[in-house]
C-alpha cells in the first residue's frame, strides 16, 4: 500500500497533532508543511512513474508534465488543508475542555492513517494513471483510431467491461471528456485500434457518461490535470482558488528556498567559469538555453536581442555590476 514516507509517517502525524494541539493551526488556514510537501511529493512519483521524465523543453510531454505536477501539489494543499479543519474539531471534549495530547494523537490516528495510506494509495493510483494517459496521448496523431482496452481479468468492474472496446479517432470529441483513468484504482488503457471503423458517438458517450465516475469525466491530458476542481477536497475547502502562502499558511518562495531538501545552487567562482556553464547548457542556439528543475521539468530561458546583445550571453557578461555572479 502507498503511504507517506514509511521512515516519516509517525514523525508527520506527531508533527501534525502537535501544531494542531499547540492551537498553531487551531481551525485557521493553515496546514502542516511537512504533510503537505510528502503528499506532492509522492504524487509527483507517480506521475514520473507513468509518465517518464527529463523531456526535452520543446517535448509536448514536458509541459504537460509540469502542469499535472503543479496540479498534484494544489491538491496535496486542499487535501491537507481538509486534515487539519476535520482534525480540528477532535481538539477538544464535550465540555469544550482541551484534550491531554496522548488522548488527541489516538483519536485522529486511524483517520489519519486513513488518509495517509488508504486514500493516498488510490490517490496514487490515480496519478499514475494519468501520466500513463498523457503519455498515450501525445503518442498517436488525430486520425489515429484509439480504442478502450481493459485489464480483461476478473477483477475489472462490470462498468469498464462496458467501455471495451469503445473507439473513435483522436479528434474525436468523445476524448475530450472521456479518458483513462476513468474511476478509482481504473486499470484500463488505450490501444490503437486495429479496426478503424469507428463507434457510434451517441450510444459510446452515453455508454461512458453511465459509467465513468463523474469526478473522472475529463481528458487529463488536455485540460492538464490529475484531480479536477470538481474534487471534494476543494468542495470541503471551501475556496475557488487556493493560494499556498495566504490561504494555508506556507511559507514565501523566497524562504522555501533556503529549504536544505532543494538542489545545492550551482556556485561559478570566475566569468571564465560562468561562460563555460552557459555553453554547456546551450542545445537551441546561441541565443536560448534550458535548465533542468529538480522534478525533471525542462525550463526554456529566450533571450531577448537588446541594442544589440543577447541578455544572458552578453549583457550579463558584460554587465560594470558582474551579474554574472548571479
Amino acid at each position: 500500500m502507498v503511504q507517506l514516507n514509511d521512515d516519516d509517517i509517525e514523525d508527520i502525524l506527531k508533527s501534525f497533532a502537535q501544531s494542531l494541539h499547540r492551537a498553531e493551526a487551531d481551525g485557521k488556514a493553515t496546514i502542516n508543511s511537512c504533510l503537505y510537501t510528502d503528499t506532492a511529493r509522492k504524487l509527483t512519483e507517480a506521475i514520473t512513474q507513468g509518465m517518464g521524465s527529463s523531456f526535452s523543453y520543446d517535448n509536448p510531454n514536458n509541459s504537460l508534465r509540469a502542469h499535472l505536477i503543479a496540479n498534484v501539489h494544489k491538491f496535496s494543499g486542499a487535501k491537507s488543508y481538509v486534515q487539519n479543519q476535520e482534525f480540528s474539531k477532535l481538539l477538544t471534549n464535550e465540555d469544550g475542555t482541551i484534550k491531554p495530547f496522548n488522548e488527541f494523537l489516538n483519536d485522529i490516528k486511524t483517520k489519519f492513517y486513513l488518509y495517509n495510506e488508504n486514500y493516498l494509495s488510490a490517490e496514487y493510483g490515480t496519478a499514475l494513471a494519468t501520466g500513463q494517459g498523457a503519455q498515450l496521448w501525445n503518442m498517436y496523431s488525430d486520425d489515429d483510431v484509439l480504442e478502450i482496452s481493459t485489464a480483461g481479468d476478473d477483477r475489472v468492474r462490470d462498468s469498464h467491461k462496458k467501455l471495451d472496446g469503445l473507439r473513435y479517432k483522436k479528434s474525436s470529441k468523445f476524448w475530450q471528456t472521456h479518458w483513462i483513468p476513468f474511476d478509482w484504482q481504473c486499470r484500463c488503457t488505450v490501444v490503437a485500434a486495429t479496426d478503424n471503423t469507428e463507434s457510434d458517438y451517441k450510444k459510446g458517450d452515453k455508454l461512458a457518461n453511465d459509467n465513468t465516475a463523474k469526478n473522472f469525466q475529463f481528458n487529463g491530458a488536455l485540460k492538464k490535470v490529475v484531480f479536477s476542481e470538481a474534487h471534494p477536497y476543494y468542495a470541503k475547502a471551501g475556496k475557488k482558488l487556493l493560494d499556498a502562502v495566504n490561504d494555508y499558511g506556507l511559507r514565501p518562495v523566497e524562504k522555501l528556498i533556503k529549504d536544505d531538501r532543494l538542489a545545492a545552487a550551482t556556485k561559478l567562482s570566475t566569468e571564465t567559469d560562468y561562460i563555460a556553464w552557459f555553453n554547456s547548457k546551450i542545445n537551441i542556439d546561441e541565443r536560448n538555453f534550458t535548465l533542468t528543475d529538480p522534478n525533471g521539468v525542462s525550463v526554456l530561458f529566450t533571450s531577448r536581442k537588446h541594442k544589440g546583445e543577447f541578455y544572458f550571453r552578453d549583457k550579463i557578461i558584460n554587465n560594470k555590476e558582474s551579474r554574472w555572479k548571479y
